[in-house]
């Protein structure tokens, strides 16, 4: 049971660093309107919602691992 905690916090960082990969996505597409080269900070943008929708993932396997390690207990 502690192992299924420990993998569910394992998600649980890694969608942290998805999101914190995010950010630093955002602020390169800044960086690129600001330069004046629109496809490569739509390229950015882009980044942003594949990070965004990787760090839902990882928070929904550690909620599948927090509900199966629940349903374990019960």
């Amino acid at each position: 049971m502690p192992e299924r905690h420990l993998k569910a916090q394992t998600h649980d960082d890694a969608a942290l660093r998805h999101e914190e990969a995010a950010l630093r996505h955002e602020e390169a597409a800044l960086h690129w309107d600001e330069y004046g080269d629109p496809e490569h900070a739509e390229l950015e943008r882009r980044n942003v919602e594949i990070e965004r929708a990787a760090a839902q993932l990882e928070r929904d396997r550690a909620d599948f691992v927090q509900r199966k390690s629940a349903a374990s207990t019960a």
